[in-house]
């Protein structure tokens, strides 16, 4: 998020009272357009609303505008600057005009303060990303943990059913022999009285 450039404008004209680059804005804008495009957004302005918001037309920055009492803000930011972060330094800027004036110093106190609301917003965005990454890792490694288990769950399902198997098998093979058993054991039996018969006849 930044703000890289500033225009003051008188309210009831539109016409400029200062412009203010913050020293991200002197390296990012180097379209004469975009500022003419600004200048057409606040001519035709309308009074009824306090902040507006346009997307430039080459859609890389946004128009921030604001009315005030006086003034017009007008600023030109990044394409992530969130409206609530552009009022408060609105709302800063207003406070400072309230308790300092125009007159005295007026273009170097803003382009201190912009420059110090985009370091402030850029280490804010550093440590929310940080904390970002943070969850993430934990995540992940949670992830990883809760497989890990998963795994070790698995490895003894596995051996339960290999167990299981094993048993199953024995078990198949023991009932097999059984049922042939039970099948050949009549035939065993008539041989047998066969047998006997013929060894009491013949004998």
């Amino acid at each position: 998020m930044a703000i890289l450039y500033l225009q003051l404008c008188d309210k009831k004209n539109r016409s400029i009272l200062t412009n203010i680059y913050s020293r991200l804005g002197k390296k990012a804008i180097e379209n004469d357009s975009v500022y003419n495009e600004l200048r057409k957004i606040i001519t035709a302005m309308p009074e009824d609303k306090q902040l507006f918001k346009y997307d430039s037309s080459n859609n890389q920055y946004v128009f921030f505008l604001q009315l005030s009492t006086l003034y017009v803000y007008a600023s030109i930011v990044d394409d992530v600057t969130a409206p609530k972060d552009i009022t408060a330094f609105y709302n800063m800027l207003t406070k400072d005009l309230e308790e300092n004036g125009r007159e005295t110093g007026f273009e170097k106190r803003v382009a201190e303060l912009m420059n110090t609301f985009n370091s402030e917003r850029s280490n804010d965005e550093i440590q929310k990303e940080v904390l970002k990454a943070r969850d993430v890792c934990a995540k992940s490694l949670n992830t990883l943990v809760n497989r890990g288990e998963e795994l070790d769950k698995l490895n003894v399902l596995a051996d339960e059913l290999s167990t299981k198997v094993s048993k199953f098998q024995s078990e198949s093979r023991r009932m097999f022999m059984e049922n042939r058993l039970r099948q050949y054991f009549v035939y065993v039996l008539i041989v047998v009285i066969i047998f006997i018969i013929y060894y009491i006849i013949f004998k």
